[in-house]
């Protein structure tokens, strides 16, 4: 494994709103990767990701700019059954708080869960001296759901395939919300430039 930089060493105060939501969409879509294999990850959290920064993609070529890596899969399990079809089993020592101190939980819900607390934690970063996007933050709850105490299937949260497609989404949302605010900078810019 290549050296990159820690998730959590990111100077997330220079992130825009298109690349908080690139890089959600990112771990998602990682998420679903290793759902659709069958794998769950059981303890994804802002430690176990890692970003590829210009020094790391400089002495490692096969990295890509930009790009989250999920590691540690010391906890992670191959399932026989996919998303929606598994019923719970018996969840690893975690760091990450489990809903209603369940133990006995869908491990492919819980990684969603865990998404969506990573979610959350990376908006408490990012807006820290600065108000967070509404959309966001109803982003990483609707990730992190209302937990009702299911012990079979869980439905209270997504999968991680919804969740990549909301985020595609909102990237679009957000990637066309900028150009229209940086036209309307440029119209503004032409009319108040002196005669």
């Amino acid at each position: 494994m290549p050296c990159v930089g820690h998730y959590t060493k990111q100077l997330f105060s220079r992130w825009t709103t298109s690349q908080v939501v690139d890089r959600f969409r990112q771990i998602a879509e990682g998420l679903e990767f290793l759902h659709d294999r069958r794998i769950v990850h059981l303890d994804l959290r802002l430690s176990n990701l890692l970003l590829a920064r210009h020094e790391d993609v400089e002495y490692h070529k096969e990295l890509e700019l930009g790009k989250v890596y999920i590691v540690d899969f010391s906890e992670s399990q191959l399932l026989h059954l996919g998303p929606a079809q598994q019923p719970a089993i018996d969840l690893p020592q975690s760091i990450i708080p489990k809903p209603l101190e369940m133990q006995h939980f869908d491990p492919y819900s819980f990684d969603v869960y865990c998404l969506g607390i990573v979610l959350e934690n990376t908006l408490k970063f990012v807006y820290k001296q600065r108000p967070t996007p509404w959309l966001l933050q109803r982003c990483a709850q609707w990730l992190i759901g209302n937990e009702r105490g299911c012990t079979g299937v869980c439905r209270c949260r997504p999968t991680a395939r919804r969740a990549r497609q909301v985020l595609v989404v909102l990237q679009w949302a957000f990637r066309g919300l900028t150009l229209v605010e940086s036209m309307l900078l440029s119209i503004r810019s032409v009319f108040s430039a002196p005669c």
